[in-house]
């Protein structure tokens, strides 16, 4: 007679990864790259609120609140909301920094002048720029941009890279968005991508 062996798998224990809602201003570039983020993270599941038509840091703020009216935070969960300074004055502004200041878990990143800002980053030392120059130099980086990236074109040391930058520019650090040239949007990334 044979005894055969009864196997039992045993149950595993996955590692809960926070949950980050992010709101952004921009509907294609910026859900793109939380999207190849969230592919990084080893911290967070990114769950972007995508901007449609309406970017007015007001429109963005009212996305935010009510997917945190509908969403279930847990403790180490956090809510950012991502936005260009463009031509939005310090007023429409302020209301982002004080919805922030409820909480902890919330944060605001500011690129200026644009996400575009951001992205070049990744790829050079800048300084002040228009928007049209953002776009023109990172068209030289990246020939076939328009508002479509790639997750080849932003590898880990890119990241890295554009991180060091934007600390540099933001030195010494602003308590709300750069006045000048330059983004936040370091802090929330390093976040992320601690491992």
């Amino acid at each position: 007679m044979v005894v055969r062996k009864r196997w039992i798998r045993k149950a595993g224990t996955r590692r809960y990864r926070n949950r980050l809602l992010v709101a952004t201003e921009g509907s294609m570039t910026e859900p793109q790259y939380f999207k190849l983020l969230n592919s990084r993270s080893a911290n967070y599941v990114i769950d972007c609120i995508l901007s449609g038509t309406k970017s007015s840091p007001n429109q963005v703020l009212k996305r935010m609140r009510k997917r945190q009216s509908e969403a279930t935070l847990r403790p180490g969960d956090a809510a950012w909301i991502v936005i260009d300074k463009d031509n939005w004055n310090d007023e429409q502004l302020k209301q982002l920094f004080d919805w922030r200041r409820v909480s902890r878990n919330r944060g605001v990143a500011v690129s200026n002048p644009n996400f575009e800002f951001w992205l070049l980053l990744h790829f050079e030392d800048v300084a002040n720029l228009s928007v049209q120059d953002c776009k023109r130099r990172l068209e030289l980086h990246l020939p076939s941009y328009n508002k479509q990236i790639s997750s080849r074109d932003f590898p880990n040391e890119r990241i890295r890279a554009a991180i060091s930058r934007a600390k540099y520019l933001d030195n010494p650090p602003c308590s709300e968005y750069p006045r000048q040239c330059g983004s936040t949007l370091y802090r929330l990334i390093e976040k992320l991508l601690r491992y």
